[in-house]
């Protein structure tokens, strides 16, 4: 479906004026993953923590004591000894000369991040690879060979930490909203990021996981933020008939969740879509996306996109919209601007929409999926 306002490549469906915000620029100039060994060194002993429930606590502690850990973690004092020893050998962590206390190495968030594209396709999507068969010919397989959705949640937040939050909360605190809504907003990282950015500002969000939920308000209390947020544990799906908790919002976020529609319930994204604006027209606020494109075909971006691409279409079943059909399921909500800005996660954009202030939705374009799929 083509939009008059909407300009795409003659051999790729990229934005000409697609906006830079990161652009590899992370990557480039941290070459800390030098080869394959330093690789898995460091992926193995970062899922073996995460699988455990070290990393959280090595991210939110200055200095890190072995035996409060090992309390902490239910593991024995000399097997945590063990393990830090070895996480302070590979330079992830850096130990106290005087003590027997550790600290982050200036590179533990580098490694983090790196093994966070490396985990997500090779842990967490792991069902796909070992029931390939399965997943490609038996129509139970989704059930049958499920993912770990908090592995999932996990090393999409360690990518996230630098490929998208930053640029996002960056954008989010130019435009200063006094309630922010984030649907899907996870353990709420973005929400109090943004709260304790702008002065006064509220915060919404929703989510459908219980136990994610409960993190997020428990992060909420840990920051003393607790007065300012509201956590909502509901479906995204809800907001078609009850879209209360968009109310009075100067932005309305939603990370990696619309696609999850797509293609089956098109038309419940686009009514969602229709009551953001609604909400958004009220303030003259922005949608801003962090959602997938298909395959692109850059040098930067081509070899993770392909396998973004292929998990979602084949495995998961869904269809990721190409940068014109995303502009057109926003018009078709009422959005006139829409703006596409690359970012370091290869094949992910932020997608930012205005809502004119005092707009009307009526008259709206209908929207079709383009003939030709990337």
């Amino acid at each position: 479906m083509n939009h008059p306002d909407v300009q795409v490549q003659e051999h790729d469906t990229e934005l000409i004026d697609a906006k830079t915000v990161f652009r590899g620029s992370y990557a480039r100039e941290r070459p800390i993953l030098r080869n394959a060994t330093d690789l898995a060194g460091c992926v193995s002993l970062l899922e073996l923590g995460a699988r455990l429930g070290l990393i959280e606590p090595l991210r939110r502690e200055t200095s890190i004591d072995p035996d409060r850990l090992a309390t902490e973690l239910s593991l024995p004092a000399g097997k945590m000894r063990a393990l830090l020893h070895a996480y302070a050998a590979a330079g992830l962590l850096v130990k106290d000369p005087a003590g027997k206390s550790y600290s982050r190495s200036q590179e533990f968030d580098d490694y983090l991040y790196f093994s966070g594209y490396v985990l997500w396709g090779l842990s967490a999507c792991r069902p796909f690879i070992e029931h390939t068969r399965d997943y490609l010919c038996a129509p139970t397989a989704p059930q049958s060979h499920p993912r770990d959705g908090g592995l999932v949640a996990v090393f999409s937040e360690w990518v996230g930490s630098k490929a998208f939050y930053p640029p996002v909360l960056g954008m989010i605190r130019e435009i200063a909203p006094k309630k922010f809504v984030d649907l899907g907003c996870g353990t709420a990282k973005l929400i109090l990021g943004v709260l304790a950015a702008i002065e006064g500002s509220t915060g919404v969000g929703v989510d459908v996981d219980p136990g994610v939920c409960r993190l997020a308000r428990m992060n909420a209390d840990a920051r003393g933020l607790a007065d300012r947020i509201r956590v909502v544990e509901r479906p995204l799906q809800s907001l078609v008939e009850d879209p209360s908790p968009l109310d009075g919002a100067g932005i309305v976020h939603a990370g990696f969740v619309f696609h999850d529609l797509l293609p089956e319930e098109t038309d419940v994204a686009i009514a969602v879509f229709k009551n953001c604006h609604k909400a958004l027209s009220e303030t003259g606020g922005y949608m801003i996306l962090t959602e997938l494109v298909p395959y692109r075909t850059n040098d930067r971006e081509r070899k993770f996109s392909s396998l973004l691409s292929y998990f979602h279409t084949q495995f998961m079943e869904r269809r990721l919209p190409n940068p014109s059909e995303w502009a057109g399921l926003l018009r078709a909500a009422g959005f006139q601007e829409v703006e596409f800005f690359e970012v370091d996660m290869p094949g992910a954009r932020i997608i930012r929409a205005q809502a004119r202030k005092g707009g009307s939705s009526t008259t709206l374009p209908e929207f079709a999926w383009e003939k030709n799929a990337d």
